[in-house]
């Protein structure tokens, strides 16, 4: 019983740290469009 709950432990932190890859990336991807959107020239 204990080694299930330490795999579930495991798959949770593997999610919450996939989460917070995701969401920083998409942070940064907002934030260029922002950038581009406020500028209005041409942006990569």
């Amino acid at each position: 019983m204990i080694e299930y709950g330490l795999i579930a432990a495991l798959i949770a932190l593997a999610v919450v740290a996939t989460v917070v890859t995701i969401g920083t990336n998409l942070n940064t991807l907002f934030e260029k469009v922002k950038n581009c959107l406020t500028t209005g020239g041409t942006c990569p």
